[in-house]
């Protein structure tokens, strides 16, 4: 069972705004699932959703950025250079690279323009976890 709430006005910063409920005024916990989809491309680019450099290029900072950076293939070049710097992190080779692929998938997943199309958080969940299992098996023990 869906549960839906129609709201006027919705607490939050606009960056972080599912599009569909800005065009239908529908606030679902997919809503919420969006939300946290521009957190997790915060926490891979190493900026916030509002950065100036985001919201130079696009109104709606973060997020439609990275959904053309995913689309286009050139996720990379917006990851935190400091991710790409630590020793046991590369984006060309190993383990690794299947992390941050799966990394990127679900939050471009979770940035489905549509409600519908977005996964649930359980999903969200186990995706994370195997990009965490991706990280842990190449760590030297």
């Amino acid at each position: 069972m869906a549960s839906t709430l129609n709201a006027s006005i919705v607490a939050g910063t606009r960056v972080y705004l599912d599009p569909e409920y800005e065009r239908t005024g529908k606030f679902k916990k997919e809503s919420d699932v969006y939300s946290f989809g521009v957190v997790l491309f915060e926490m891979l680019s190493g900026r916030l959703a509002y950065d100036l450099v985001y919201t130079n290029e696009n109104e709606k900072g973060l997020a439609p950025i990275m959904r053309e950076h995913f689309d286009k293939g050139t996720i990379k070049e917006i990851v935190d250079p400091n991710l790409k710097e630590e020793s046991n992190f590369t984006l060309s080779k190993g383990p690794n690279q299947d992390s941050v692929n799966t990394f990127s998938i679900i939050g471009y997943k979770c940035l489905a323009e549509k409600q519908a199309d977005r996964p649930t958080m359980k999903v969200v969940i186990e995706e994370l976890e195997k990009t965490l299992n991706f990280e842990v098996s190449q760590s030297p023990h």
